[in-house]
């Protein structure tokens, strides 16, 4: 039989893989957004939002009330943040990403108490 160099090295390298870059990763966050804060120039200030169950579509938690740099770093981070919309079923989910839809905008959300 042949000794081949190649074989070894990538089952060394399979050996060494979970202590690799990928066993160090976060797993990711889903959030929901139901109410936004806004300044006097209507920009974001703070978010009411909260962790969410996707697989039973309810809330891990409490919500919070945290400044708008928080959901961005979420974002930032991989983290999914939906934003919740009232309708005539109750309360519609909308992803934050992408254009603007009509109906589904920033102004359109529920507002935290000034």
């Amino acid at each position: 039989m042949l000794w081949r160099p190649w074989a070894a090295r990538t089952a060394a390298k399979r050996l060494r893989w979970p202590s690799g870059p990928a066993s160090h990763r976060r797993a990711h966050g889903v959030y929901a957004v139901s109410k936004v804060g806004l300044d006097l120039d209507d920009r974001i200030t703070h978010v009411q939002w909260g962790r969410v169950d996707t697989a039973n579509n309810q809330w891990m938690g409490a919500e919070t009330v945290v400044a708008v740099a928080d959901a961005v770093a979420a974002l930032q981070a991989g983290d999914q943040v939906f934003a919740l919309f009232a309708s005539v079923n109750g309360r519609q989910t909308v992803v934050l990403q992408g254009p603007p839809v009509a109906g589904h905008e920033i102004h359109d959300m529920d507002r935290l108490p000034t």
